[in-house]
C-alpha cells in the first residue's frame, strides 16, 4: 500500500494521520463521489448551514460546463447580454453564484428548463446531468450523515 511506503507525516497529505489512516475529514471526503475539493466545500457547508447552494455550484463544478459555444456571432451576443442582464439581476458578479442561482431556477422551473437553457445558452443535456450530480451529492450527504434525511425529502417534493 501506498501509505506503508511514505517516510511518515508530511505537510503534502494533510489528510492522512499515518497512525491511524485517514483523518476524520479524510473520511468523510473519501465517502463522498466528487473531487476533494469539492468536497471540502460540501462539508464546511453542511456545517455551515449553506448545504443547498454549495451542492448547486459543487453540482455545476463536477460536470461538463452546460454554456454552449457558436460561432454565430449574432447569438453568442444575445447569450452574453442574456447573462450579463442575469449578473446585474441578482447582484452578484461571482461565477458560483450565478451557478447557484441558475441551479435553483431549473429546480423549480419546471415548464421553463428549455427556455432557460436557450435565453442564456446551455446545455440542456448538460444541465439535467447536473441536477442528477446535485442528488448524487445530496444523496451522499444525507448517507454520510452530514445532512439530516428530510433534507433530501424536501429537496425533491
Amino acid at each position: 500500500m501506498l501509505i506503508a511506503l511514505l517516510p511518515g507525516p508530511s505537510p503534502c497529505y494533510p489528510l492522512l494521520d499515518f497512525p491511524n489512516g485517514l483523518t476524520p475529514l479524510g473520511r468523510h471526503l473519501a465517502a463522498l463521489p466528487c473531487h476533494p475539493r469539492l468536497g471540502k466545500i460540501l462539508v464546511l457547508a453542511c456545517l455551515l448551514g449553506e448545504a443547498g447552494p454549495c451542492l448547486s455550484i459543487c453540482a455545476a463544478m463536477s460536470v461538463r460546463n452546460p454554456m454552449l459555444t457558436t460561432q454565430d456571432k449574432a447569438k453568442r451576443s444575445t447569450w452574453q447580454t442574456a447573462r450579463n442582464e442575469l449578473v446585474v439581476k441578482i447582484d452578484q458578479r461571482s461565477d458560483h453564484c450565478v451557478w447557484a442561482y441558475i441551479m435553483q431556477e431549473w429546480r423549480f422551473g419546471d415548464t421553463r428548463q428549455r427556455e432557460l437553457c436557450r435565453q442564456l445558452g446551455l446545455s440542456f443535456q448538460r444541465m439535467c446531468s447536473s441536477m442528477f450530480e446535485r442528488k448524487h451529492l445530496c444523496e451522499s450527504l444525507v448517507q454520510i450523515g452530514l445532512l439530516p434525511a428530510k433534507f433530501l425529502q424536501n429537496e425533491w417534493e
